[in-house]
């Protein structure tokens, strides 16, 4: 049974400004076929795993059954989360993790969504996509990435 998060907390940590958060999931509900609220909702929908890190930190992955993420404090204290295509996490975040882990609710007040960025200075949407126009590696190739599932 995994560990209340709260326990996780340590004294004397740095203040961390920036979280950014990229779950992989799955689901017997097709995503494109019924919209991401009933994918999120639906109770077969669940997380293989979330990397993150904090501002240009160290990548670290959790799975269901390690003990929660040091990202929870950070989430409960309204600290900033950046995501790429951030409404997914959201909805994974508090449609499955919130009831399933008893993770504090995530607020859209606190999402950066680095999908909508890329919009806004003509880049194209995808994380794949986007990161090539830039001439940078794509995400899912650093070796921490949880993007094989």
């Amino acid at each position: 049974h995994e560990m209340d998060w709260r326990a996780n907390r340590f004294a004397g940590a740095a203040i961390v400004s920036e979280l950014h958060i990229d779950f992989e999931t799955f689901s017997r509900v097709e995503l494109s076929d019924k919209g991401l609220d009933n994918y999120a909702s639906d109770p077969s929908t669940g997380v293989h795993c979330m990397a993150y890190a904090f501002d240009e930190g160290t990548v670290d992955l959790w799975v269901p059954g390690m003990m929660s993420p040091d990202a929870l404090e950070h989430v409960e204290s309204g600290g900033t989360v950046i995501a790429h295509n951030a409404a997914f996490e959201l909805a994974i975040w508090n449609k499955v993790c919130v009831p399933k882990y008893g993770w504090p609710e995530l607020k859209v007040e606190q999402m950066r969504c680095t999908m909508a960025m890329s919009y806004a200075m003509a880049l194209p949407g995808s994380l794949e996509n986007a990161s090539a126009a830039l001439g940078v590696a794509r995400p899912h190739d650093h070796p921490r990435s949880c993007g094989g599932f």
